[in-house]
């Protein structure tokens, strides 16, 4: 059934007003000034009376993702209560800082548009907008009402949700349609959205998202790709799985690779126990051509802009189902293969992701980074241990 979107929260919350109080008559009015700072997604900024909220709106994988960050912590509190008052979303995550509000529904493309425009039309109505009353909030606050209102209107004319096509627009993905962690059967699902620009690994038709965070441009998947006689090279043989052998979990979570099998250098020469020296950056390893392993450092840039302690922010998905992917990263749970000596040789499941990189370590091992729940970080390990690849752009 058709929701009514109703910008999910007054806008008025979202631009911050709430936490400014009441000026006086006889106070000199207050100034609300409000500037989009991005279209895709749609970044708005606002400031009034000391208080500064930035409002990020943004579609991904057919759910609306509602962002709210202020430097006060009123605001912050008020947009958590009503996020998680309005029965249009399916889950809100709150801290100190910020709000994120992930719809119940799926939303089409065109509505959220005229979602999008709405947004923008109020931020261009308030702003500017001198405030010294009552009567001054409450007539904005009606302007602001009534842009939902016709945004509330619009959505009746037009088809707002993927049900009648949600099967044809799954079939023409590689990934499954749901999205869970199912630790005791180690199969792993998630599905990520086709409105995100896309590109074709050329050497085996593979497509994966790509994702712009910072000055990175990255996968938005982990890679797939386990053909070896496509490069005319035997490094991938008996150095590549799917977790448990699945060949659904390559679909969802990408291959493991050793680590000498995603440089595509040979096992003698870069394996286990073996100093590879790669000394020339980027180095495009097991990656598609223009793309490369990312090394220590540039997974350290990443943790620049995201937060070492923010690990749900790049989590599509984890074992306990949370994660916000604030990015649009989508890591999943990639779970390793153990091939090191004296252990069995054996698949674990769990509910983070661990990444190769293309830095050796000081003990002829290798740098990883290990993402879960609440870390993202830099690990050392052996070579023979079976990791995902996540590759960044040249």
């Amino acid at each position: 059934m058709p929701l009514r979107y109703k910008c999910f929260i007054p806008l008025f919350l979202t631009l911050g007003i709430v936490a400014c109080g009441d000026s006086s008559n006889n106070a000199a009015p207050d100034t609300l000034r409000c500037v989009v700072k991005s279209e895709k997604p749609l970044v708005m900024e606002s400031s009034f009376n000391g208080v500064v909220t930035k409002t990020t709106v943004e579609l991904r994988g057919g759910k609306m993702i509602q962002t709210v960050e202020s430097n006060n912590p009123r605001v912050v509190d008020e947009n958590c209560k009503e996020l998680k008052g309005d029965s249009d979303y399916g889950e809100v995550l709150c801290d100190a800082e910020s709000v994120v509000g992930i719809s119940r529904e799926e939303m089409s493309e065109s509505f959220f548009e005229k979602f999008k425009k709405t947004f923008k039309d109020a931020c261009e109505s308030a702003n500017d907008t001198k405030i010294n009353s009552r009567e001054d909030l409450d007539s904005l606050e009606s302007t602001l009402d009534s842009l939902e209102g016709s945004l509330s209107s619009d959505s009746n004319e037009e088809e707002q949700y993927y049900n009648g096509d949600a099967e044809s627009s799954s079939s023409s993905s590689d990934f499954s349609s749901s999205s869970s962690f199912n630790s005791s059967s180690s199969t792993i699902a998630y599905s990520f959205s086709d409105e995100l620009e896309t590109f074709t690994d050329a050497r085996d038709g593979q497509v994966y998202s790509q994702v712009q965070i910072g000055d990175q441009l990255w996968m938005g998947q982990n890679l797939r790709y386990a053909d070896s006689s496509a490069l005319g090279s035997e490094n991938l043989k008996g150095a590549a799985w799917c977790l448990d052998n699945n060949p659904e979990n390559c679909k969802t979570a990408g291959v493991l690779y050793l680590w000498h099998a995603a440089m595509d250098k040979p096992a003698a020469e870069c394996g286990n126990g073996n100093v590879c020296g790669i000394t020339e950056f980027p180095h495009r390893g097991i990656c598609p051509k223009d793309w490369h392993v990312p090394t220590q450092q540039e997974w350290k840039m990443l943790q620049d802009v995201v937060g070492s302690a923010r690990g749900y922010d790049l989590m599509a998905l984890s074992e306990s189902g949370s994660g916000t992917d604030k990015y649009g990263f989508g890591a999943v749970p990639t779970g390793e293969y153990d091939f090191r000596s004296g252990y069995t040789h054996r698949f674990s499941s769990y509910g983070a992701a661990h990444f190769w990189t293309a830095t050796e370590s000081d003990s002829a091992g290798a740098k990883t980074w290990y993402v879960n729940g609440s870390e993202f970080l830099g690990q050392d390990f052996d070579k023979n241990m079976g990791y995902a690849v996540r590759c960044i752009h040249d």
